[in-house]
C-alpha cells in the first residue's frame, strides 16, 4: 500500500499540468481557423487580439499582436454617426460547431451580423459584417475594421518576441493593407482587402498612423460607407490572407476574393 502510494507521488512529481488561469486573467473568448492560419482570441466585441501562422520551418507558430489596449483588429459598425456595435449588445453562437458569428439588433431601426470562417485549404479566412436597415427611412451607415500591430512573436508553449523589421503599406495592384515581418528575409505577411456589397466591389480606402510615443505601434482603419434604403441588406467583408512575404499575401488575398465569402 505504501508503494503505491509511494508511486503515484513519483508520478504527480513528473506531470507536467498547464499553469492555471486567475480568476482575474479569465474572459469570453470564441476561435477558429484552419490548418494555416488560427484566430485563437476573438473577443466578446468581435475584435481579434491575434493571429497565429502555422510555420513548418520554425517548428511552431508565429503571431501578428495588437498592442496591450488596441487588439489587431476591430470591427466598428456606425448608424448615422452613432456607434452600433457594441460587446454587451453581441449574442454569439458557433455555426456548425467551428464557425464563431454573431447578431445584434435594434428594434425598428437595425440589425448587424457578424461570421468568421477559414475556409479548409486557404491560406486565409473571411470576416464578414451584414447589415440590414429595418426601419421605414434611409440610413447612413458605416462600416469596417480598425486595429494596431504591436508584436510579432514565436510561439510553442511560450510566447518569445522575434526582433526585426515590422512593414504596414498600401499596395493598389491587390488593394490590399499588407503587414510584413521581416528579419534581413521575410518570416511572415498578412493582407487585409475589403470588398462591400458586390464581391467584385473593392474598397481601397485605408487610413495609416504611427501612435503617439510609441514607434513600433502602426495603426490602420479600413472602412466603407453604405447608404441603406428601407429593408436593404447589405455586407462589408474582410479577406485576411496569410503568406511568407507580402506579394504572396496580397496575391493570396486577390484568390480569396475571387473566390468570395460565400
Amino acid at each position: 500500500m505504501n508503494d503505491g502510494n509511494s508511486a503515484a507521488e513519483r508520478i504527480r512529481a513528473l506531470m507536467t499540468a498547464s499553469p492555471g488561469l486567475a480568476e482575474k486573467d479569465q474572459e469570453t473568448l470564441f476561435l477558429t481557423g484552419n490548418e494555416y492560419i488560427s484566430l485563437p482570441e476573438i473577443g466578446t466585441g468581435g475584435e481579434i487580439k491575434s493571429v497565429n501562422l502555422l510555420h513548418m520551418g520554425a517548428r511552431g507558430l508565429l503571431e501578428f499582436r495588437g498592442a496591450a489596449e488596441h487588439p489587431l483588429l476591430v470591427p466598428f459598425v456606425a448608424i448615422d454617426g452613432a456607434a452600433a456595435l457594441r460587446a454587451e449588445s453581441c449574442r454569439w453562437s458557433y455555426h456548425r460547431d467551428w464557425m464563431p458569428r454573431f447578431k445584434l439588433e435594434r428594434a425598428g431601426r437595425y440589425a448587424v451580423e457578424g461570421e468568421i470562417f477559414a475556409p479548409p485549404g486557404h491560406r486565409g479566412c473571411c470576416y464578414r459584417l451584414r447589415l440590414a436597415n429595418l426601419s421605414g427611412a434611409p440610413l447612413k451607415a458605416a462600416a469596417g475594421w480598425q486595429g494596431c500591430w504591436g508584436g510579432f512573436n514565436y510561439l510553442v508553449f511560450s510566447r518569445r518576441s522575434v526582433r526585426g523589421e515590422h512593414t504596414v503599406k498600401y499596395d493598389p495592384w491587390t488593394g490590399s493593407l499588407l503587414l510584413e515581418a521581416s528579419s534581413g528575409l521575410p518570416l511572415a505577411s498578412l493582407a487585409l482587402s475589403l470588398v462591400s456589397g458586390r464581391e467584385e466591389e473593392m474598397l481601397h480606402h485605408w487610413d495609416l498612423s504611427s501612435s503617439p510615443g510609441e514607434k513600433d505601434l502602426i495603426s490602420y482603419r479600413g472602412a466603407a460607407t453604405l447608404n441603406l434604403v428601407p429593408g436593404a441588406v447589405t455586407t462589408v467583408t474582410l479577406y485576411l490572407a496569410a503568406n511568407l512575404e507580402a506579394d504572396g499575401a496580397g496575391t493570396t488575398a486577390v484568390d480569396l476574393k475571387r473566390r468570395g465569402a460565400r
